[in-house]
């Protein structure tokens, strides 16, 4: 619809509102032309389009009946202008909202294309070394005795942390004379697992879980003063872990297993997040299915897990590198692992595991479960020596639960100086 003072004074040539104050002065339509220098036929259209009666009875009532649609039309421009003002400030957030979930879909977009690539990459490497260690015979030894178990109904688990299978420590790198290489690792984990045999409250079925640094990997350099190449490592270790577990199987337990990754086992020194869990240990996690192929092997790639240690008593188990304010004895820290478990998985864990920090520690819970951080396999290095960190003997540990999910017994194995 057009306006009719834009039509006015644009075709016409003359200004409304001066029209409009010689009209209430009382100009006659012949007045009025001569003032505007057009014929009264003009005068006469003009005020007919204005809704204004020349005669002068009703000029005073069209006057006031004019201003008061003007003042109405100010209102309604002025009520469009705000609501455009809103919708143009909305557009804006919209658009703005637009370019960030565009930006977002390029980025995951751009995420998803790398991991794809990084896990063809991964399964390529998996593939090979699966074909390699096919038909590996693993040394696997037998006892005489048929063992009888005074906690038959119970659970055994034997904690290992922070092995960093690959490390080479001399005696005059670091304080208290540590060493530790690929032959003394498994002197060790050889001593964990005959205490466990000979333990009186062992149970025939064993959980045996891997809390994260497996190997010592690439970071802070580790691969520069490594024993052996990394992958090397993965291979040697997943045939040397599946002969202990093996070892169990001969002899009567029913093994499960179970591991989280840890910081040092990432291919990259620098982390990504959505990189997490696929690394040298979702590799020897494979491996390891390969030799234990008809057994429960399970490997959480999200860096937290769960497991049953009894019917509906369950235990928490991470590195401890995701949330690095985590300290087993701090009670904020275990209702802060007990929510995010019931947040994962809608259970409340009467058991929470650790790794990490290379040295043990142990608190209780307010509902009256443990948690727990492994100690290390390793002991002090270079690195640990250099940086600071406090000397720890090494040590590992296993747990004995009773059928009712209780812990009743608790072995921290140490490998002190002098023995291996």
């Amino acid at each position: 619809m057009i306006d009719p003072k834009s039509y006015i004074e644009k075709h016409y040539g003359v200004s409304v509102d001066e029209f409009v104050v010689k009209y209430k002065e009382g100009l006659s339509r012949k007045e009025l032309a001569n003032y505007f220098g057009k014929t009264e036929f003009v005068i006469r259209t003009i005020a007919g389009l204005l809704g204004l009666r020349l005669k002068k009875r009703f000029r005073n009532q069209d006057y006031l009946s004019y201003v008061e649609k003007e003042e109405g039309k100010k209102e309604i421009l002025s009520d469009i202008l705000r609501e455009n003002e809103v919708l143009s400030d909305s557009v804006y957030k919209l658009n703005k909202q637009l370019q960030y979930y565009k930006d977002q879909n390029l980025l995951l977009r751009k995420q998803i294309r790398e991991k794809v690539r990084v896990e063809n990459i991964y399964d390529a490497i998996v593939d090979e070394l699966k074909q390699c260690v096919s038909n590996v015979e693993l040394n696997v030894t037998e006892y005489d005795c048929v063992r009888e178990f005074n906690n038959a109904n119970g659970s055994s688990i034997i904690c290992l942390s922070d092995l960093h299978i690959g490390a080479k420590v001399e005696s005059k790198d670091v304080a208290e004379q540590n060493e530790y290489n690929f032959e003394i690792a498994k002197q060790r984990i050889d001593k964990l697992f005959n205490i466990f045999m000979s333990a009186p409250y062992a149970s025939y079925k064993v959980k045996v879980v891997l809390l994260g640094d497996i190997f010592d990997g690439i970071i802070h350099g580790s691969d520069l003063v490594a024993e052996m190449p990394v992958m090397e490592a993965v291979s040697e270790f997943a045939k040397y872990m599946a002969s202990k577990i093996q070892t169990l199987l001969v002899n009567g337990f029913i093994v499960e297993v179970y591991g989280v990754t840890g910081n040092h086992e990432r291919m990259t020194d620098v982390q990504q997040f959505y990189k997490k869990g696929f690394d040298f240990t979702y590799i020897f996690f494979e491996l390891l299915k390969v030799f234990l192929k008809e057994y429960k092997v399970e490997y959480f790639y999200s860096g937290h897990g769960l497991f049953e240690i009894v019917d509906d008593v369950y235990a928490f188990i991470f590195h401890g590198d995701i949330d690095r304010t985590y300290k087993a004895f701090n009670e904020q820290a275990q209702l802060k692992a007990i929510a995010n478990c019931k947040n994962i998985y809608g259970v409340e864990p009467k058991l929470i595991l650790n790794g990490h920090w290379h040295q043990y520690n142990k608190s209780m819970m307010y509902n009256g479960g443990y948690a727990i951080s492994v100690g290390s396999l390793m002991g002090t290095n270079s690195y640990s020596y250099n940086t600071g960190y406090l000397n720890f003997i090494p040590s590992q540990t296993i747990l004995f639960y009773d059928k009712d999910g209780e812990l009743i017994s608790e072995k921290v194995v140490l490998f002190k100086k002098g023995e291996q």
